[in-house]
């Protein structure tokens, strides 16, 4: 089992040292820019990234609401927590 605080993960992430408003949807001022070309452009970066399966399951765990994380949108993200805890509800059905 991998360690739940080990983020080693990120130094091999495609998006170090991108800007964060490209990923969570801020021009460089700090103003909200959710232009759909910011948000498909993250995520092609996050398509081609060796660790989005790691940064995923992190940001699965952190509840972020904003932005592209591990190749999803915030939408994206709450459905897949959804998933994941109907899953996880079904196996302990099944083991009990």
């Amino acid at each position: 089992m991998r360690n739940l605080h080990d983020h080693a993960w990120r130094t091999r992430a495609e998006c170090r040292g991108l800007p964060l408003w490209l990923f969570y949807g801020f021009d460089d001022g700090g103003r909200p820019d959710h232009t759909a070309s910011c948000e498909q452009i993250a995520l092609r970066i996050c398509q081609r990234c060796p660790v989005a399966a790691e940064c995923l399951d992190d940001e699965l765990r952190h509840v972020n609401q904003y932005g592209i994380r591990g190749g999803m949108t915030a939408e994206e993200r709450r459905s897949e927590r959804r998933r994941r805890k109907r899953r996880a509800r079904q196996v302990r059905e099944v083991a009990a």
